[in-house]
């Protein structure tokens, strides 16, 4: 189960870079 948690985790804030990135690319 923690192998589950820590996969969900990192798939989780690589989706929120890969948000935060695509929103400074628009503000620029």
């Amino acid at each position: 189960m923690i192998c589950i948690d820590a996969v969900i985790l990192l798939g989780f804030t690589r989706l929120i870079v890969r948000m935060r990135h695509k929103a400074i690319q628009q503000l620029v």
